[in-house]
């Protein structure tokens, strides 16, 4: 299969069958997925696989939840109704049997350059608000 052919079979799954998925399988997409480019070839690859149906519920209600507040900030009631219409393509996971969930702890050096220097950066936006204010 070539590239094209590769992305126009490509397809979203939002309707699941109720059935256990072999561990060998949840495995071999673990692995395929650790393939995927990672900022800066870190492959700080972290998944946890979910089967507790409890567990998958109470991710989707969190989504859900959160989704709701975001919907309430709205500008126009026009805005929140569109935005509340495609909750559910974002906890359509809710009836899979597995959840795949990655997670990563994201350190770019670039967090640790602005923390190593934020000494100077406090003084120079100090600096700034003086001479603002002394106007």
């Amino acid at each position: 299969m070539n590239v094209i052919e590769a992305i126009k079979m490509r397809k979203s799954v939002r309707k699941f069958k109720d059935e256990v998925v072999p561990k060998e399988d949840i495995l071999k997409m673990l692995e395929l997925a650790t393939e995927d480019p990672s900022p800066k070839h870190q492959q700080n690859w972290n998944f946890v696989v979910l089967t507790n149906r409890e567990i998958i519920n109470k991710m989707a209600d969190i989504v859900t939840k959160s989704h709701e507040r975001l919907g309430e900030i709205a500008k126009t009631e026009k805005d929140r109704k569109i935005h509340m219409s495609v909750i559910k393509y974002y906890t359509c996971f809710r009836n899979a049997p597995v959840v795949l969930v990655y997670g990563s702890e994201y350190k770019m050096i670039e967090y640790k350059i602005l923390k190593d220097n934020e000494a100077f950066l406090f003084f120079i936006f100090s600096f700034k608000v003086c001479a603002k204010l002394s106007k």
